[in-house]
């Protein structure tokens, strides 16, 4: 078993060091390349000797890199894209058995969320659940960026591989396809960017990821909100690992965990209450729609990015016990909910004025 588990590990080193030998390889040659270590994976699949000869290296299956491109109304930022295997992260988006969610707020909804966290702040839960949104979300040009800051976590079907993956179709990124797909669904224009961001790191990976998002704020000023897609991990009561389970709107899902960050641990975050009114409107809105998909929400002394706009956000969705297909319901049923945020906030400033 240590034989194994030690080949299992130097195949994995190999791998990460191909790709980082790729990388460096790309940007030594090309001058053109994107700053953000987060956009270099996008532009190295765009040539498609190296990127293809890369993605049989890592997969064995070919990998067609895409550039930004604007499709019904919505761009879509991917990187490296293949044929998607029979049963594993494959949108299919039947009608739901629940009614869309209503961004209606009452006193009553308050002693239904319950906050968790580090953060030591007073803060009027009541007042900030009531508050408008410091947004406007009226453009057709982009108005939501899906991120991925620890993109290589994977679930279930990646226990042998310590829970993690380099492929697309099996770690967060596809479920944050699912998320994209029904943003673009419901009109608004959304963003997702899938670079391999943690391949160069886990500890430093936030510090990348604020170049990316800055990087798409200078190109995309329009964004409103950055979602920032994680998959959670825990052990039960008996030390195994977790992923619990539960059934909304006819399907398996795993449960969902917003976190929020506040400049508590010293790093410039002055508004992080206008993002913590944006995640406990949206928290009520689960809670009422589908009650048993939340956890609590996570109130943290750290930043997570969320400086950047009003309405940025982690979300954990699902645990390394869960299966992709469990967090991709989740996804899709947490993704309605945004919607359903954006378009009732949009539909209030146009009564407005």
């Amino acid at each position: 078993m240590q034989k194994k588990t030690r080949l299992q590990n130097n195949a994995r080193k190999l791998e990460r060091g191909v790709i980082i030998f790729a990388l460096i390889l790309r940007l030594i040659t090309t001058p053109s390349v994107y700053a953000a270590p987060g956009r270099a994976m996008q532009t190295l699949a765009e040539k498609p000797g190296l990127g293809e000869l890369l993605g049989y290296l890592y997969s064995g299956t070919r990998f067609h890199g895409e550039q930004v491109q604007k499709r019904g109304g919505t761009v879509t930022v991917t990187s490296l894209k293949k044929p998607e295997p029979e049963g594993l992260g494959q949108l299919t988006l039947p009608a739901l058995q629940t009614q869309s969610p209503k961004a209606e707020f009452v006193s009553a909804d308050v002693s239904s969320i319950r906050i968790i966290g580090s953060c030591t702040y007073s803060y009027d839960t009541q007042a900030l659940l009531s508050a408008p949104l410091k947004v406007h979300f009226s453009s057709d040009a982009p108005q939501v960026l899906i991120v991925h800051t620890h993109t290589t976590e994977g679930y279930a079907e990646c226990a042998g591989e310590d829970y993690s993956s380099l492929d697309p179709l099996k770690n967060v990124v596809a479920v944050g396809d699912v998320i994209a797909e029904v943003l673009t669904q419901n009109g608004i224009p959304t963003l997702h960017e899938t670079g391999l961001n943690d391949v160069y790191g886990y500890q430093d990976a936030y510090e990348r990821m604020d170049a990316v998002i800055a990087d798409y704020l200078a190109k995309y000023p329009s964004i409103q909100m950055v979602i920032d897609v994680h998959r959670d991990s825990f052990e039960d009561s008996s030390g195994n690992i977790a992923g619990p389970v539960v059934t909304e709107a006819g399907m398996e899902c795993a449960k969902l965990m917003l976190v929020m960050g506040t400049d508590e641990g010293g790093l410039y975050h002055p508004n992080w209450q206008d993002n913590l009114s944006c995640a406990l409107k949206l928290q009520s809105m689960l809670l009422g729609t589908y009650p048993s998909l939340c956890r609590d929400l996570l109130l943290r002394q750290s930043r997570y990015n969320q400086h950047r706009t009003p309405c940025s956000m982690l979300v954990e969705i699902g645990a390394s016990g869960n299966t992709l297909l469990q967090a991709q319901n989740t996804a899709r049923l947490f993704a309605e909910c945004v919607s359903s945020l954006i378009i009732d906030n949009t539909a209030e400033k146009q009564r407005n004025g």
